[in-house]
């Protein structure tokens, strides 16, 4: 059985934003997309930089680092340098927060 953990309160992430949240030691990057929450990683797979600091357009988010990109939804690199999909988690609404599947 997976552990959803509450993350922040939905008014905490307003739409088309990203946020950083740290949950087990995670450093995680909390998305939502026209009403939709998602949640990866926030270290960049080809440097140890993180996302929320980036650029987000749609469901992609930029490193600000060296401009790589990802596909928040499913991880997929979109545009090199990095190679390695980024990780991709689980996410609810419940009641007022969300939560995250860590």
């Amino acid at each position: 059985m997976t552990d959803f953990l509450k993350a922040l309160k939905t008014t905490d992430l307003p739409i088309n934003s990203m946020k950083q949240v740290k949950l087990n030691s995670v450093v995680l990057a909390l998305y939502n997309i026209g009403g939709k929450i998602f949640a990866t990683s926030d270290i960049c797979t080809h440097e140890k930089c993180h996302l929320s600091d980036g650029f987000l357009t749609g469901n992609i988010v930029e490193c600000p680092c060296h401009g790589g990109r990802f596909d928040i939804e499913t991880g997929e690199v979109k545009a090199l340098p990095p190679t390695i999909p980024l990780p991709t988690y689980k996410t609810r609404v419940n009641g007022e927060y969300i939560e995250i599947a860590v």
